[in-house]
């Protein structure tokens, strides 16, 4: 810490105030009166404060110096956690009462939480305040900003019973004995298990796999106002020493796309600290006396002609906001202003005339040749605008979960860790977990022979600490992975493979390659689920709070699986579902014309979860996709009603949309965005733009343009077929229909 004096009783209090017990402080070189207010806070028994051991003339950095010497303080040995985080760092923690303790719970009792970045811009705001950090910044980035990753770096909070022998500043590091891996509990801010291959290298900055918002965030005040910025370039940058802060660092930490005032839930309790701690003279003399220093120091800076340019550049040249730079943190900064882009999903809705003017505006930014003042008449000039405030919605990517009642375990439930196994290469993506508990099986679960089908399914979830459930006509299989849970169902075609070894449907893409855990419901027989066995296991599942202990819940199925997709998505409100080609129901009473298989007339259409779309308005987003050509499944799909219902078209696939999705290579990146709450129509119909090399989609396409009588589109279509493939019946067409064509224009 370096002339933060104005800053750290603040820091102190609100830590203080969500369980933080003391504070190891080390100060380099403080020209203010930081090691004062310290060692009275020392005095007061918060805080061990020591000097920095760290020698400039050597190659070490002084953070990494300060870190090793932490270990050997009493301070540190003394402590069951440690949290490595400067003093414009504040831990969000998003569940309970926003204390260390509420978050161990959640997160499931573990040993190492690593708490994403989340940086606070300016805001605007040019003066210096005596006035909590916390409570003037409120603008900061979006929560989904994979490039430039600068945003996603993490700090890491530290049990003692992790097998760790080192700390690092954003992470801890080494571990001795390889053996002593299985013993790491390792989560991110969601409470999410992070990557086997984090446990042991040194990376610490997130990836859309390890990201998570969802229970805790690192607020990152990293600029503050305009005039404490000059003295933050004024002290320079702790363990970069040879880099300038100047108007480059300022503009790729400036985020002011989206407005996140959740810490101000937390003021009352921080605010009670700081009375408590002000009540002290002493103290409250030496605070009185940093914040004259500080201003004092930014009078002094802002005399410099070095300083006031630098002052007039951070007020008065408009910049854009950072989520619009993609320079990276280990590119020098002198010298080299970043370059520009538009993120996605923006740039989607943006015509290429329009992204032009837009980058070209950017551009003019970055380069400083736009004063604040004069940016809204070169905006009209180029039109296009620079206003971020409604990005937050366009950028964002974090699902929203519904607030649900924390469940009661069953007397009956045992809760499971994964165990380790062999090295796979086809497990080489698997994620560990933290803890899940397992609910008994309930009631009507029929003990019989069991399916030779299933003979793999029921050892494999033994295996790997799942359950596997099972009757005559169905059975439930779950495989704990994570906290993020695909509930998938079989369709009719996946029910009449008649030998070999069965799999829920899509598992392979949703364990393996997605790192879900995995519950699928299998079908024995073709009863679309209307069976009293399924129908019992989703109301245990429901009634004992199994879907309330994942972050994230997605129903996905196609045909008969999307039925059931969308009928047992009610069990888990607030889950997602992704529904292919879905029957809202087979009752003749309701839909008298679809009758594609025609035994199910005989099924029982009266019991519980009979009707789809009765079923809808718990979820919190469904996507359906169907083909707004094929009329059986249109009917269907005009069924379903409701605000959180998003039908997406795919037409000329009939009812053979899932296998088109695979053939596409698409099935992945959809049922990501899905579970990442960023599948806009936009994206997806990019996405389809695929389809366009798929046979059946030309020659689907050819047939309904000849159907509509539109020979130039049907000769459009034949001519880009044959630039892919060489297909003599689309050659024939294409002679065929531009002799007919010039017969006709004669």
């Amino acid at each position: 810490m370096k002339n933060e004096a104005p800053f750290i009783l603040e820091w102190i209090a609100y830590h203080k105030a969500i369980g933080a017990k003391h504070f190891l402080v080390y100060t380099n070189d403080c020209s203010d009166n930081t090691n004062e207010i310290l060692d009275r806070l020392a005095e007061l028994g918060l805080v061990t404060r020591v000097a920095n051991p760290w020698d400039p003339t050597s190659r070490k950095k002084p953070q990494h110096v300060a870190l090793a010497d932490a270990m050997q303080q009493p301070a540190y040995q003394a402590a069951d956690w440690v949290l490595t985080i400067d003093v414009d760092e504040f831990v969000n923690i998003h569940v309970g009462d926003g204390r260390f303790a509420d978050l161990f719970k959640a997160a499931g009792d573990p040993n190492v939480i690593s708490f994403t970045w989340k940086f606070f811009g300016n805001g605007g705001v040019a003066d210096y305040e005596d006035r909590p950090i916390t409570e003037q910044f409120t603008a900061c980035a979006p929560e989904f900003i994979p490039k430039p990753r600068l945003g996603w770096g993490f700090k890491s909070m530290l049990h003692k019973s992790a097998p760790y022998t080192k700390i690092g500043v954003h992470r801890p590091l080494k571990i001795d004995d390889e053996e002593n891996i299985s013993q790491v509990r390792w989560v991110n801010g969601s409470g999410r298990v992070m990557p086997e291959m984090l446990l042991t290298n040194n990376g610490w900055r997130s990836t859309k796999r390890s990201l998570g918002y969802r229970m805790a965030t690192l607020n990152h005040y990293v600029l503050r106002s305009a005039d404490s910025f000059l003295v933050k370039r004024d002290r320079g940058r702790i363990n970069h020493t040879e880099q300038d802060q100047g108007i480059d660092y300022w503009a790729r930490r400036n985020y002011a796309s989206e407005t996140d005032a959740r810490m101000h839930n937390r003021a009352p309790m921080m605010r009670a600290e700081l009375y408590a701690l002000m009540a002290d003279a002493k103290l409250a003399s030496l605070h009185a006396e940093a914040v004259q220093w500080h201003k004092a120091k930014i009078a002094d800076l802002k005399s410099r002609p070095e300083y006031a340019a630098l002052y007039e550049n951070l007020t008065e040249v408009a910049r854009p906001d950072a989520i619009y730079l993609t320079k990276l943190e280990d590119q020098p900064e002198a010298g080299t202003p970043a370059d520009v882009h538009i993120p996605e999903p923006e740039a989607l809705l943006l015509s290429p005339d329009q992204i032009a003017a837009k980058i070209q505006l950017l551009k003019e930014m970055v380069q400083g040749k736009i004063r604040v003042a004069d940016l809204r008449s070169r905006e009209a000039e180029l039109g296009v605008s620079m206003d971020v405030s409604d990005l937050a919605q366009k950028m964002q990517q974090t699902p929203r979960v519904a607030p649900a009642a924390t469940p009661q375990k069953p007397t009956a439930a045992r809760v499971v860790k994964v165990a380790p196994v062999a090295p796979n290469p086809s497990d080489q993506q698997r994620l560990d977990h933290a803890p899940i508990w397992l609910p008994k099986a309930p009631d009507t679960t029929a003990p019989a022979a069991g399916d030779p089908r299933f003979t793999d399914m029921r050892a494999h979830a033994a295996q790997r600490a799942g359950f596997f459930w099972e009757s005559d006509e169905n059975a439930l299989f779950f495989e704990p992975f994570g906290k993020r849970l695909v509930v998938t169902f079989d369709n009719i075609h996946v029910v009449q493979q008649k030998e070999g070894q069965r799999w829920p449907w899509g598992y392979k893409l949703l364990s393996q390659t997605l790192g879900c855990s995995v519950l699928g419901v299998i079908g024995s027989k073709r009863n679309w689920f209307r069976s009293h066995f399924v129908h019992d296991s989703f109301d245990h599942l429901r009634d004992s709070g199994f879907f309330d202990q994942f972050d994230e819940v997605l129903f996905y199925g196609a045909s008969m699986g999307a039925y059931g997709a969308l009928t047992y998505s009610q069990c888990a409100p607030g889950a997602k579902v992704f529904a292919i080609a879905p029957q809202t129901t087979l009752d003749r009473r309701l839909l008298p014309d679809d009758d594609r298989w025609g035994w199910t007339a005989r099924l029982d259409w009266d019991d519980r979860y009979a009707d789809a779309a009765e079923a809808t308005h718990l979820a919190d987003d469904m996507v359906v996709l169907y083909d707004p050509y094929f009329e059986p499944d249109v009917q269907q799909v005009d069924r379903l009603k409701g605000d959180n219902i998003r039908k997406l078209r795919m037409p000329f696939f009939g009812h053979q949309l899932p296998q088109a999705l695979v053939n596409m290579g698409i099935l992945k990146p959809i049922l990501s965005e899905i579970f990442e709450g960023r599948l806009t129509a936009q994206r997806f119909y990019q996405l389809l733009r695929a389809r366009r090399d798929l046979p059946r989609f030309q020659h689907d396409l050819l047939m309904k343009a000849e159907e509509k009588n539109h020979p130039k589109l049907a000769i459009q279509v034949c001519e880009y077929t044959l630039k892919k493939r060489d297909a003599k019946n689309i050659r024939n067409s294409l002679d065929r229909l531009r002799a007919d064509l010039a017969k006709a224009e004669g």
